[in-house]
């Protein structure tokens, strides 16, 4: 999801987004919300979808909704998810703060400021959109299945194609290589 869309899910209300139905966390947000509304990745006007339990993401999202939400909140009554500590009403995240938080965390995770077994030479800021990147290739090169890596992403195969599913040269070749040898056993790429 985009920062901007991230900042704008709702926990509580009516037109809640994110829910926990019969143990499973789900994603329901109307389309209107996404940069990119108009694409096929949304049903009927909507983006479902389930949360995928890592064992990592679901329990600190629990903690979060339990125990860190309610001291953010301070006795104030808000729908959204993520909460800022402001005075007066509270708004949903915007966008900025949450990348920089994408930021921060990316920074401690594998940026400069890592412990050294998991620090990235030269790596110590990455934005979201960076993230959507590195994700898409990533999957598109695992899996061959535009489709796939579009759904990682939540675009169409063409937005996917058109902005994501850049490959080094290098790539391709090997790609190419391995189907042509999958096709025709003594093809080699020249």
């Amino acid at each position: 999801l985009r920062s901007a869309t991230i900042g704008q899910i709702l926990v509580e209300g009516p037109d809640r987004h994110l829910s926990k139905v019969s143990g499973t966390w789900q994603l329901d947000m109307p389309a209107s919300l996404f940069k990119s509304d108009s694409e096929t990745v949304f049903e009927r006007g909507r983006y479902r979808r389930l949360l995928i339990d890592d064992g990592h993401f679901v329990p600190l999202l629990e903690e979060y909704l339990r125990d860190a939400r309610p001291i953010l909140l301070d006795h104030r009554k808000s729908d959204f998810l993520f909460v800022t500590t402001r005075e007066g009403p509270v708004i949903g995240m915007a966008a900025p703060v949450v990348q920089q938080i994408v930021v921060d965390i990316t920074r401690g995770a594998i940026g400069s400021a890592a412990p050294i077994p998991r620090r990235i030479a030269g790596i110590d800021h990455l934005t979201p959109h960076h993230f959507r990147g590195i994700l898409a290739t990533s999957v598109l090169k695992a899996t061959g299945s535009t489709r796939t890596a579009a759904d990682a992403i939540h675009c169409t195969e063409r937005t996917l194609i058109e902005h994501y599913g850049r490959w080094a040269p290098s790539d391709r070749a090997e790609v190419l290589q391995h189907a042509l040898e999958t096709v025709l056993p003594k093809a080699r790429v020249a």
